[in-house]
């Protein structure tokens, strides 16, 4: 199977698109998740209380697993469009020439 790298190029590029255009969800534990369909960034309080020396940024969670099953779903998605395009395209081109 050829990898074709516009299709995931384009599938991650819309990966993170999700992440910072979609709404987030909030987990049980007041975490917040960002990512479709899949929640691969988490942001959140890992404390009772942040304390006053916390970087904003050790409570930033990246879950890579996640984030490539998110690219995996996409690529997949755009690949069935790119198809039933492609076969309307030809039936189209087709009914046409009649």
């Amino acid at each position: 199977m050829k990898l074709n790298v516009k299709l995931i190029s384009g599938s991650i590029i819309i990966v993170v698109l999700t992440a910072l255009l979609l709404p987030y969800s909030v987990n049980v534990d007041g975490r917040y998740g960002f990512g479709y369909p899949l929640a691969f960034i988490n942001i959140g309080n890992q404390f009772p209380s942040i304390r006053h020396n916390t970087l904003m940024i050790s409570l930033v969670g990246i879950n890579l697993m996640y984030f490539i099953i998110d690219i995996v779903i996409v690529a997949g998605i755009m690949k069935v469009i790119i198809v039933f395009g492609n076969k309307f395209k030809i039936k189209r081109t087709n009914s046409d020439d009649m």
